[in-house]
């Protein structure tokens, strides 16, 4: 998954993140998250 797809995602759901603001976290096999800001400067963990 690429920034593009969170951050569509994300905007499907109600929350509109800056794209240049994710970082994506694939640590593991099962694991993925991704870290964000969204408009106002507020932090989001994605899963």
């Amino acid at each position: 998954m690429n920034t593009l797809k969170v951050k569509q995602l994300a905007k499907s759901k109600g929350l509109d993140i800056l794209e240049d603001t994710i970082k994506i976290n694939e640590s593991g096999v099962d694991f993925r998250v991704a870290y964000a800001k969204d408009q106002n400067g507020d932090n989001w963990i994605l899963m």
